[in-house]
């Protein structure tokens, strides 16, 4: 899970959210993920978004760019 800079909500919320539930979960930082992807260390990826338009079109939260390289 990223952290979500700059208000932290994915490492105070969504990570402790996911311990409650005890859904397994590692911190990282918002800008891991790409070299992670790269090491094929990462195993599951979720990508929330903020928006979706009625096109279809999404606004997502930093850190998601990233994932769709891969």
């Amino acid at each position: 899970m990223g952290e979500t800079r700059p208000l932290l909500q994915g490492a105070r919320l969504t990570v402790w959210k996911m311990v409650q539930e005890k859904i397994p979960v590692t911190l990282i930082t918002d800008n891991m993920t790409g070299y992670l992807m790269s090491r094929g260390e990462i195993d599951v990826v979720v990508v929330g978004t903020n928006r979706v338009a009625a096109n279809g079109d999404v606004a997502n939260k930093i850190d998601t760019y990233i994932v769709w390289l891969y």
